[in-house]
Parts: C-alpha cells; structure tokens; sequence
C-alpha cells in the first residue's frame, strides 16, 4: 500500500521517535506555591513518548495503561505525562496529596483513575483535555493535583464542553486571584480555585458570555473607582450578546459621569440591562 518509499519513512520517523530521551517539565526539589506560569510544552512526541515510558518503567500503576494512552493524540500525550510526573512528587508539606494512595473502596489510585478515562475523555471531550492542561501550567502542583482529582467525575460531561473552551482564557486570572498570598497549610486556597471554575462551568452559565469576561475585566480596570463585578449575574443573564457588546461601548463614558457626580455604578447591571440614567 505504502510501497518502499512508504514503509521506509514511517520506519525511520518510528526509529527516530524511539531513539528520542525524556523530557521532564517539574522541578522535584523546589516546588513554587500559588499562581504561577509554566513555560510552554515544546516536547516533541517522541519525546513525550519517551518520558511516559520511562515513567512507566518504575511505577507499575503507569505501565498497565500504556497501550491505550500510546494510541492518543499526541497532544494529549502531554497532558498524560504531566500527570505521571506529578503523581512522583511528594511535597513535604501538611497539604501533599499523594496520587499513589489506593482508594480503599476501589482499590484504585488518582493517578490510575485519571490514565484509566484519559483516552475516552481525548476522543469524547477534547475541551476537557485542553482546560486541565491550562490548569496544570498556571498553578502550583498541590493545585494541579487537587484539580485532577476531580478530572474522573467530570472528564466525559461533554454538555459542558463549550463552556470549558471559554473558560481557558481566563484560568490565568483566576489563580491569580485565588491561589495569591502565603501558604495556608490547608486546601482553602484550592477549594477557591475551583468554586470559581464551578461558577463558571455549569448548566446556568452560558459560554458566549464567559468568553466576554476578560473585556469585563479588562473595562472595570480602566474605570475608576472601585468596581464590583457580580460575574453570577453577568454570564446568567439572557441578555443577547449583540446587546451586551451594543452596551460595551459606551459604559466607561457613562462610568465615568457617575463617577463624577459621587453616584454608585454597577457595570454588569449596565450591561445587562443598559439602565436609564437620565
């Protein structure tokens, strides 16, 4: 089917691949807590392969999983060796969750939970995928790892797909506001991490207004005063988004007469409902 040609391509990109070394992402001995921003995965497949296989190679809970998680898209791959990775650290702090534990009601581990639905969540809901890849390069790895342990229960709710697209761009902004200050020796700071994601992804928001939120922000900060956001109320609303953009540009203007005169302004209440002032 291939021909000579053919077959000797594929076979020299498989010998390439297979000749290519680990590449890890996580520093094991300094761990930085909170928000923060990893540098981007330029990992080649090979060399992703090569780090799932050596990781599969000491941990048998790994190895058990390797034929499917071969068969993902490479892409995906990432997501699956960051997991691996992650599950070998051992923060020795009171808030270290450790991947390895065996449930004693399933007799499975995290780690093996989130390898096992890894494949069906890549082919069924790739948002998924994308989003908790967002997660794990802007936060520490206690708040990777909490996040993943909910990744079992919600990796195949595909209704909330387009929500968790929507969302990626703001995952930056939310550990930031959730995961700053000093450590707490509890999950209190993770706990806000995703109460905000939950306020995001669910069955009342809607996605074409969560994909408004950084122009939210981004207007709020260039208005002055102080400016409550009540996001609930922003991507709830039923507002038509034709009409939240219309109220888009003139809200700072009108923001600012407020401002001038002392009068409170409630900016989603303005682009919700374009209240009249007059």
């Amino acid at each position: 089917m291939f021909g000579k040609l053919g077959r000797k391509a594929i076979q020299e990109a498989a010998q390439k691949i297979s000749k290519e070394k680990p590449v890890y992402r996580f520093n094991e001995t300094f761990q930085t807590m909170g928000a923060q921003v990893r540098p981007a995965d330029t990992r080649t497949p090979g060399q992703v392969l090569a780090t799932m296989e050596d990781l599969a190679k000491r941990n048998p809970d790994i190895a058990e999983f390797m034929t499917e998680l071969k068969k993902m898209n490479p892409e995906h791959q990432k997501l699956a060796a960051d997991t691996m990775e992650l599950a070998r650290m051992h923060e020795m702090l009171p808030t270290n969750i450790d991947m390895n534990q065996k449930n004693p009601q399933t007799g499975k581990s995290l780690l093996q939970a989130v390898l096992n639905i890894l494949p069906k969540a890549s082919k069924e809901n790739p948002a998924i995928i994308d989003f908790t890849k967002e997660v794990i390069n802007n936060t520490d790895s206690t708040t990777a790892k909490y996040f993943l342990a909910s990744f079992p229960d919600n990796a195949l709710k595909t209704e909330f797909a387009q929500h968790l697209k929507a969302s990626i761009p703001i995952v930056k902004n939310i550990a930031e506001q959730t995961l700053s200050g000093g450590y707490t020796m509890d999950f209190s700071k993770q706990k806000n991490f995703m109460d905000f994601i939950a306020t995001l992804i669910n069955r009342e928001s809607k996605p074409e207004k969560i994909a408004l939120l950084p122009k939210l922000t981004k207007v709020a900060d260039e208005i002055p005063g102080e400016n409550m956001l009540y996001l609930d109320s922003f991507i709830r609303s039923n507002t038509p988004v034709e009409q939240v953009e219309k109220n888009f540009e003139t809200v700072k203007d009108v923001a600012e007469m407020m401002n001038k005169k002392g009068s409170s302004f409630d900016i989603v209440d303005f682009l919700n409902n374009n209240v009249n002032l007059d």
